[in-house]
């Protein structure tokens, strides 16, 4: 039902100052054409100069109307009588709220958007705060949407449509406070199927406080009137809708951003997410601009990333934003990060995991990791990936618009892979490094294409015409692959290595041989350009992209062209020495600095400019997240009868995060595994020296 925009300005006045009069000046001057007339009304309790200075305003203003009520009779029934007075649409404002430019045409904007919108509340700033730093605040707010859903009357301002005011009535004088009335009217019209919405780009200044109803007994009254109402204002205020101007605006003061990095995914040993995670996390803790907070399930998880460390029951929820550096695997991490009041950030880094099953023990694992992909990346506010093949693929899977995913290549630390190690020497005699040898690390899982390589190496040890062929040495983990290659010849499998060790590797192999035919982005290549090792790589996946024209790559997937590009690479010393140039200049850009200047980027898009999309997810999902990720305890299993003074039961549980006792279990097994390598290893030395 269409509706005029028109709108009279209802000021209830309990207590006066001089103050008022510039104020009321103020809506006057910026209100716009929506302004019909400012209706003025208090009980004659003014001091003689307010009085004076209001009748000086109504004689010169023909909009302003001051309308008298009998003494004492309290905000609620002030206001009643300017709502009886209206014509059209009427505003509630509170005599200590100062207004803005536009404010009145954006609320009205907002209160027509749909024809069952009864409410639009502008947001509220403390005046004390920011000193009327209109322009601030109008910074801050431009990039949020234009409106979204409040479950409650807003501070200090409200636009209530008038057509809906004639279906439910006026102001309950049972309550004596602005916002418990405002609250239980909003309540009322609910019940008729009406809702209000927060207009984001409309602000004005106030201090009034929000638990005033409830110092006055107000608040009991209301939540008794409406028995739903306690836990639909909690759940509010606990949402990012509650909170999302306010992290704009405290940014825009503070010219800072709180973020929780959230690590509590970590194993407590290295690999490449945690490698990943603690250089970004030191990169970001470095940047000006950030308070980071760490929350990690252990303090292991965290280690050399400065900041405040939180453990999850030690949480707060008093950030503007989570970031978790990959994506959510145990998917009870994500009850936190969805009923939190801040802005979720991912790392997805790649759809290995989601695309190979055999990455997971169990089909139920691989299919609840799935579902947690699906249910979680809708709903985030920012997405980064390592690469923009990967950023394609997400968009190809969840269907999320590209402008919502961050590339960001990851960075490497040349000072550090580049300078010499002291005890270069020492490592090379003890891991008994041949003169000649190409260097891959080694995976078990089948997209590294450990066996692709294996198979690859073999043929150049065929074609091989020029004395020793340079061996093929082997860091990593890949116990089910070396089980069956310990006798193939010139293959050294040297189990895992320190970083030190890895440097000495790199920096004195003929190259490094990365064969992998999927990655969502590929490390190893930028470390060893660090060394200034050449590199051999798949074309394909992401590996292009990351290396550039910086690595010799094979002309196809198979092992013969692998094996090709290796003899290639072995004959021809000119060639290793333009890669080696190549890598050194692929690698000037990318250093963890600048990807964590560039992740601080999605921060801010996060907070100053979220998409709509992703904020209509996330109000659509976040409870059904949370009850995806806090999945119900196992039911209690009662064995048959046993004698009546016995029973016995069965309870079966769920796996506890990760805590003390699952860690250290967790090292005592990698330190076993550990050893069997180790006894391997050196076995299969003894067995290649006898031969």
């Amino acid at each position: 039902m269409a509706q005029k925009r028109n709108a009279d300005v209802i000021v209830p006045v309990e207590r006066g100052d001089l103050a008022i009069l510039g104020r009321l000046q103020k809506i006057l001057d910026v209100s716009g054409p929506t302004l019909g007339r400012l209706l003025l009304i208090d009980d004659g309790c003014s001091d003689l100069d307010l009085a004076e200075g209001l009748a000086e305003l109504v004689a010169s203003e023909p909009r302003l109307h001051h309308l008298r009520c009998a003494r004492n009779l309290g905000w609620v029934e002030h206001c009643n009588r300017g709502l009886t007075e209206r014509c059209g649409d009427a505003v509630v404002v509170d005599a200590q709220t100062v207004v803005t430019e536009g404010w009145l045409d954006g609320l009205a904007d907002a209160a027509h958007s749909e024809e069952r919108t009864a409410l639009a509340a502008a947001v509220s700033v403390d005046a004390d705060d920011w000193e009327i730093d209109e322009a601030g605040v109008r910074r801050a707010v431009e990039g949020l949407p234009p409106w979204t859903s409040t479950p409650r009357a807003g501070i200090g301002c409200n636009y209530l449509r008038g057509d809906v005011l004639d279906a439910v009535g006026l102001l309950d004088p049972t309550f004596r406070t602005a916002s418990a009335a405002l609250d239980d009217w909003l309540m009322r019209a609910r019940s008729l199927g009406f809702f209000a919405k927060r207009a984001n780009h409309v602000f004005v200044f106030c201090g009034e406080d929000r638990e005033a109803g409830s110092k006055s007994g107000d608040g009991a009254t209301l939540h008794a009137k409406h028995e739903h109402l306690a836990r639909q204002f909690d759940r509010f205020e606990k949402s990012l809708d509650a909170s999302l101007a306010r992290h704009a605006i405290e940014f825009q003061a503070s010219g800072r951003l709180r973020v929780a990095y959230d690590v509590r995914h970590l194993p407590l040993g290295q690999n490449g997410t945690k490698m990943y995670a603690i250089s970004l996390g030191k990169a970001l803790a470095a940047i000006p601009e950030i308070d980071l907070t760490l929350l990690a399930a252990h303090p292991i998880q965290a280690e050399g990333v400065p900041g405040r460390i939180v453990s999850p029951d030690e949480w707060a929820d008093d950030v503007a934003v989570i970031h978790k550096p990959a994506q959510i695997f145990d998917r009870r991490h994500a009850k936190l990060l969805f009923e939190s009041k801040a802005h979720v950030v991912v790392t997805y880094q790649d759809l290995i995991a989601y695309r190979l099953p055999g990455v997971f023990a169990t089909e139920d694992d691989y299919n609840t990791y799935q579902n947690t992909s699906r249910l979680t990346l809708q709903a985030v506010q920012g997405i980064l990936a390592y690469s923009r093949c990967t950023a394609r693929e997400i968009v190809d899977e969840f269907g999320i618009p590209i402008d919502e995913i961050s590339p960001i290549f990851l960075g490497v630390d040349v000072d550090s892979f580049a300078a010499p190690v002291a005890e270069a020497e020492e490592i090379r005699a003890r891991l008994d490094l041949p003169p000649r040898y190409f260097l891959s690390l080694a995976s078990d899982y089948p997209h590294k294409n450990l066996a692709g390589l294996l198979e690859a190496y073999a043929l150049f040890r065929q074609w091989w015409r020029e004395g020793d062929p340079p061996a093929l040495a082997l860091a990593g983990n890949a116990p089910r692959t070396a089980a069956g290659a310990y006798d193939q010849p010139g293959v050294w499998f040297l189990g895992s290595v320190s970083d030190h060790e890895l440097k000495v590797l790199y920096q004195n192999a003929e190259a490094l041989v990365f064969p992998s035919v999927y990655e969502g982005f590929g490390l190893p290549p930028l470390e060893a350009m660090a060394t200034g090792s050449p590199v051999v790589a798949m074309p394909f996946s992401s590996v292009p992209e990351v290396c550039g024209d910086a690595a010799l790559y094979s002309d196809g997937l198979s092992p013969i062209d692998l094996a090709r590009a290796m003899q290639r690479l072995a004959i021809d010393e000119d060639l290793r020495t333009e890669l080696t140039e190549r890598g050194r200049r692929r690698i000037e850009a990318l250093h963890w600095q600048a990807t964590a200047r560039a992740t601080f980027e999605v921060y801010r898009k996060a907070v100053t400019n979220p998409s709509t999309r992703s904020l209509q997810m996330r109000r659509s999902l976040q409870e059904a997240i949370a009850l995806w990720a806090d999945p119900t305890p196992a039911p209690v299993v009662v064995a048959p009868a046993p004698p009546p003074e016995v029973q016995i039961v069965h309870v079966v549980q769920e796996p506890e995060p990760l805590g003390i006792f699952n860690a250290c279990n967790d090292l005592n097994i990698a330190v076993r595994r550990r050893l069997k390598r180790e006894l391997k290893r050196l076995a299969g030395r003894r067995d290649r020296r006898s031969a």
